[in-house]
């Protein structure tokens, strides 16, 4: 066949010289190398691999998580599939998508959000094939107290992952930094979720020594969001601080107008969500979270089990602050404030 395409090509392009059997030996290499043949060879060489990711709940934060998971795994491996499915914020729908991604033995799942991983770990868990589906967490505080690993150093079973805790005590003393009279600050959580309740008492053990109340309000869905942050308002709260609750986080932009409206300082522990209404707040780089999720995920590819892949956390924190909504509440900053900011969005 090359042969015959190579007396052809030669007949419909005079100019080619075939000055010896070294040259027909070179014709016949480059019509190999450009045949579709050639092409699915080098594809089957390439490795190719299927991740199910698995998002509990839309929002900007773990959007951009989701967005360096995505990038990370595709720098190294542009064929990868990836499947994106969000399960809206229901448990049910995380358990069925999670036990889907087994059902179809997607090579890793990656999961965004505390309950979504249970229902991941569960999933592969009881997986009927013999070998467990590694899950590879981001976005989640306690992993520890959520049951997915043993222990931080060693995980010793089929989930690991990167936690997104930042301390409590920093945080607040940001707050206070920006509000030196602040003493009470509202906090909206969700109770189903094991992340938000360890954020809670972190949050009021940390406020205690800095003569901080913390005022809980829970909901436990997106509707109640409203209400509950307008409670807090009428509770005279000196701020309101959404910590990492993902059901409170889809609601953000009804929180951030009733407290811009109410003058009320609003912070987050996502630095994304300052751009989106917050005054302030002070953690990691979501899409950074999602490149280092991205590397754990590759070593698992690489052929490293999950159980001797520890743990990781937030390279950095950065303290951010909204310019813009600090005017809108009449809250004056002095020069030697601002000069503290890592980034300032105005």
């Amino acid at each position: 066949m090359f042969y015959k395409t190579s007396k052809r090509l030669i007949k419909r392009n005079p100019n080619i010289k075939i000055t010896s059997s070294k040259s027909l030996v070179r014709l016949l290499s480059f019509l190999i190398f450009c045949s579709p043949v050639f092409a699915s060879l080098k594809a089957i060489d390439s490795p190719t691999f299927t991740i199910g990711l698995l998002q509990i709940v839309a929002h900007p934060a773990l959007d951009k998580t989701q967005k360096g998971i995505v990038d990370g795994l595709q720098e190294t491996y542009p064929t990868a599939r990836i499947i994106v499915k969000t399960a809206q914020g229901n448990i049910l729908n995380a358990t069925m998508i999670a036990q889907k991604f087994v059902g179809e033995k997607v090579d890793v799942i990656a999961v965004l959000g505390t309950s979504a991983a249970q229902a991941a770990a569960k999933a592969a868990a009881k997986a009927a094939h013999a070998t467990k589906t590694p899950v590879v967490f981001a976005s989640i505080t306690n992993p520890l107290g959520a049951k997915l690993v043993q222990s931080l150093d060693q995980p010793d079973g089929h989930v690991t992952g990167v936690s997104n805790y930042t301390a409590q005590t920093p945080q607040l003393l940001y707050f206070k930094e920006l509000i030196p009279n602040l003493e009470k600050i509202g906090f909206i959580y969700n109770p189903g979720e094991g992340n938000s309740v360890t954020l809670l008492e972190k949050t009021a053990d940390a406020a205690k020594d800095l003569n901080i109340s913390i005022v809980p309000v829970a909901v436990t869905k997106t509707t109640e969001v409203s209400m509950a942050t307008q409670r807090l308002i009428s509770q005279k709260v000196g701020a309101i601080f959404i910590n990492n609750d993902n059901t409170a986080l889809a609601a953000f932009d009804v929180i951030a107008q009733l407290c811009q409206s109410a003058q009320i300082p609003l912070f987050v522990s996502d630095t994304d969500m300052v751009e989106q209404g917050a005054l302030g707040a002070l953690g990691p780089d979501q899409y950074t979270l999602g490149l280092q999720c991205a590397s754990i995920i590759l070593e698992i590819l690489a052929g490293k089990n999950p159980r001797d892949i520890p743990v990781q956390f937030p390279e950095r924190t950065e303290r951010y602050l909204n310019k813009r909504v600090a005017e809108e509440i009449s809250l004056n900053l002095l020069k030697e404030q601002l000069e503290t900011i890592d980034k300032i969005i105005f």
